[in-house]
């Protein structure tokens, strides 16, 4: 992602990122995380407070969507879908 290498490298000040993009930098040292926006404190990421300490009320979480190309058959749309939901479940 542009915005983390630029936030790594100091062209970019601060970054509302998503945790599957920079734990990973986080973890490595090459960005540090100052807070999470969820509700809790993330527990892979012990010592780092929410927002919500500092900002009351403040929270927020991301929306993820699996996406297919858009000729993809009905069918396989269908069983990908279900594979997915028992994966998560």
């Amino acid at each position: 992602m542009a915005a983390l290498r630029g936030l790594s490298d100091g062209r970019v000040d601060v970054l509302f990122d998503n945790l599957g993009s920079s734990l990973e930098p986080i973890r490595n040292g090459q960005v540090k995380a100052l807070a999470v926006a969820s509700e809790k404190p993330e527990p892979s990421m012990p010592g780092v407070p929410t927002i919500a300490q500092t900002l009351p009320g403040f929270v927020t979480s991301s929306w993820v969507a699996v996406v297919a190309p858009p000729k993809t058959p009905p069918a396989l749309a269908k069983w990908l879908s279900g594979e997915f939901a028992s994966a998560l479940q």
